[in-house]
């Protein structure tokens, strides 16, 4: 941010954004995810990072966004000088298998 912000308008409006972009990146790969992670630094410069492995690959900026605002409010009241967040534990959507597979 261009200048730390307690804001959680300005901080959900960016976690928006983020989801959006990666989930239309995952999208166009072609892959889906199941961990999420937050990356945040505070304003005295205290970098922190927090996961979560979701119980099934998604694709979705809607599951995105949840989990990213979910794993953010450790940090309610907090002047915030970056978030970012980040994707993992990826597969491809070709990889995956329909019921029809699992069952032959």
């Amino acid at each position: 941010f261009f200048k730390d912000t307690k804001d959680p308008e300005m901080l959900q409006k960016s976690l928006r954004k983020l989801s959006e972009d990666i989930a239309s990146y995952a999208r166009k790969g072609g892959y889906m995810f199941r961990t999420v992670s937050l990356k945040i630094r505070m304003q005295d410069f205290r970098t922190y990072t927090r996961s979560v492995t979701l119980p099934f690959h998604c694709e979705t900026k809607e599951h995105l966004l949840k989990t990213g605002l979910h794993l953010i409010r450790e940090f309610d009241g907090n002047a915030v000088r970056l978030i970012g967040l980040r994707v993992s534990n990826l597969t491809s959507k070709r990889e995956q298998k329909t019921l029809q597979e699992y069952a032959v």
